[in-house]
């Protein structure tokens, strides 16, 4: 069955292998042939597959890209780079998470009207669907507001918890390497 994911990594020309966040099966990593359209895919990219488990390995019996964050805007490609880093570092593999998949659909429907407070509030969002705050009515009322609608809250609060989030998510990535 056909179904959507977002690349969130990509090995090439390293390795035939792209890490996903796949509707279904979560962040796994995906292989794929030498001659596949796959060797295109970039971060961020977001794309429709058929995905296979052959023994203990997934790989691409079908794909096709929908979209590719090919851009000459920097902050717009920093700003997919950031998504697809906190999913990389902070989500389980295997493992369906329905919220932050629906979530990053309608980012990705959204994204050329996207001002700095609104990238500012998805990012918060991610980050607090990701799990990684203490339980806090104040973060749960700045993360769940509408991220499309602009000025709801108060921009330097944003800025705060997104300082936290960026510090757990590189210390995190420090703990790995």
């Amino acid at each position: 069955m056909v179904q959507y994911a977002f690349v969130i990594k990509n090995f090439s020309p390293l390795d035939f292998k792209v890490k996903i966040l796949h509707s279904t099966y979560g962040k796994i990593t995906c292989a794929y042939p030498k001659d596949s359209q796959a060797k295109l895919l970039t971060i961020g990219s977001l794309i429709v597959c058929n995905i296979e488990l052959i023994g203990r390995r997934y790989s691409f019996s079908y794909l096709d890209i929908i979209y590719s964050p090919m851009t000459q805007d920097l902050e717009k490609l920093e700003f997919f780079h950031q998504i697809m880093l906190i999913c990389l570092r902070l989500l389980p593999d295997n493992v369906q998470v329905d919220d932050i998949f629906i979530f990053l659909m309608d980012v990705y429907k959204n994204n050329i009207i996207l001002t700095l407070y609104n990238k500012k509030s998805i990012l918060l969002r991610l980050f607090f669907l990701s799990e990684i705050f203490e339980q806090d009515v104040q973060i749960y009322k700045l993360a769940m507001q509408d991220p499309f609608i602009e000025g709801l809250s108060d921009s330097r609060l944003i800025d705060k918890y997104l300082d936290i989030g960026f510090h757990i998510l590189y210390q995190q990535k420090n703990l790995e390497n």
